[in-house]
């Protein structure tokens, strides 16, 4: 966004984390495709715009969640001469366990059709399959974890 967000008005209305979460909302705006996101915090309306808001039939609304845990990079993000990252085809909350336990674990062997966690989104669970054959060395993100488009899920050393 242009310019930054003044909440000094609001600092007596809103907690830490709620405007923390705003902040978070702001820059997922920025790095978004949309141009307005509209929300309705229990009576509070938060409008943020990155230009003039588009037209009435172009608003989103956005149902509130809890604060959304910060993607920082790490190492394991770093890639490794003779390991594939297996990347998140969607934006979602990452499911790594089922009932049962892990859905896989480090040094277990996976092929192409292997499921390897569950991306839940608002109203649909999608499968993330390894979509290759070979061992899992690493697992880069925790259990219900958000993870974003292209997030390294785990790396596999191909076989």
């Amino acid at each position: 966004m242009s310019q930054p967000m003044d909440v000094s008005n609001i600092f007596g209305l809103l907690d830490e984390d709620e405007i923390g979460l705003i902040g978070q909302l702001a820059d997922s705006l920025d790095r978004s495709g949309l141009n307005l996101l509209e929300l309705d915090i229990q009576g509070l309306r938060v409008s943020l715009a990155k230009t003039t808001p588009p037209g009435p039939n172009q608003h989103v609304a956005v149902p509130i969640a809890p604060p959304l845990p910060v993607s920082v990079p790490s190492p394991k993000d770093a890639p490794t001469k003779d390991t594939v990252g297996i990347t998140a085809p969607v934006i979602g909350f990452y499911r790594t366990q089922n009932e049962s336990g892990p859905i896989v674990t480090t040094g277990g062997t996976v092929d192409k059709d292997t499921p390897i966690g569950v991306i839940s989104q608002i109203n649909a669970d999608r499968l993330v399959s390894a979509g290759m054959n070979g061992v899992i060395t690493e697992i880069c993100v925790e259990n219900d974890q958000f993870v974003e488009y292209g997030q390294i899920l785990c790396r596999v050393r191909t076989t």
